[in-house]
This record gives structure tokens, sequence and C-alpha cells, in this order.
């Protein structure tokens, strides 16, 4: 682009706003990754029956397969 047109100085603005998007991006993500796992022993039958009940209300009973 030509120093001289005018949507340069907004496509330099929507530059720098980007990657300071990205570095709080990347500041976000290393403060979550300090978090404390807790692993945790899972019954997969209840993890099946708990995620069919929770699609059934997303996808509603209507348009369920029978």
């Amino acid at each position: 682009m030509d120093e001289s047109d005018p949507s340069r100085k907004a496509l330099a603005e929507i530059l720098i706003a980007g990657e300071r998007a990205a570095g709080l991006t990347q500041h976000l993500l290393a403060f979550s990754r300090k978090s404390v796992l807790q692993p945790r022993v899972l019954d997969p039958n209840m993890v099946v029956t708990e995620t069919g009940r929770m699609l059934i209300r997303l996808i509603g009973e209507d348009k369920r397969c029978h």
C-alpha cells in the first residue's frame, strides 16, 4: 500500500489490535495451564448416559432418531 492511501492507517491499527489480541490469548492460555488437574475415576456408562441426556435437550425430542 502507498503511504498516501487513506486505508493504510486503519489497516495498521487493525494489525496492532490483532497482535495485542494474540498476545492476550497467549497469556490467558498460559494462566489457565497453571491450574492443578485433579484426575478422577469415571464410569463410562454414566458419561454416555449424561451426554445422551444433554444431546436430547440440545437436539429436542422431535428430532431424535427412532
